[in-house]
């Protein structure tokens, strides 16, 4: 019940986080980034092939959370807002572990991506060109489950 009970909280995290992940560094965000104390080393220990597979479950994680979005606007009661949450965290818990990832790296990347100037650009571009190529695989096609189309 522990292990469930965490579970849920860290892709509660996860999903919040996944959010602020892709914000691109913006004139808002230049005087964060100099308030912040240097403490970027995880940014330094990511691989481009970590950074592409944080970008594939970011895709996926980021579904899940649309999908989430349009389904509690639709809730009748707080419950089953609540209900759908759970579901939502479930999932992107699901995506992050079929990617062979943790919530905790998956998070750590997601700070490292926030963070670190140079690293977002980086995400971005890797960003964008698998969405470009998504977009290219299945013209107009909008998919309504987590995950896309398949795991890979």
């Amino acid at each position: 019940m522990w292990k469930s009970l965490q579970a849920l909280m860290g892709t509660a995290v996860l999903l919040a986080v996944a959010l602020l992940a892709v914000v691109a560094p913006s004139e808002a965000q230049v005087p964060q980034e100099q308030e912040r104390p240097q403490h970027e080393e995880p940014a330094h220990e990511i691989s481009e092939e970590e950074l592409e597979e944080f970008a594939e479950v970011y895709i996926e994680v980021d579904a899940v959370r649309e999908n989430l979005e349009e389904q509690v606007a639709e809730a009748q009661t707080p419950q089953e807002a609540e209900q759908m949450q759970a579901t939502a965290d479930q999932a992107a818990l699901q995506i992050v572990e079929e990617h062979g990832m943790t919530v905790e790296r998956y998070t750590d990347i997601a700070e490292a991506v926030h963070i670190d100037p140079e690293l977002n650009a980086r995400f971005q571009e890797i960003l964008e060109e698998k969405q470009g190529l998504a977009d290219d695989d299945r013209p107009g096609e909008r998919t309504d489950r987590p995950g896309g189309g398949g795991a890979r």
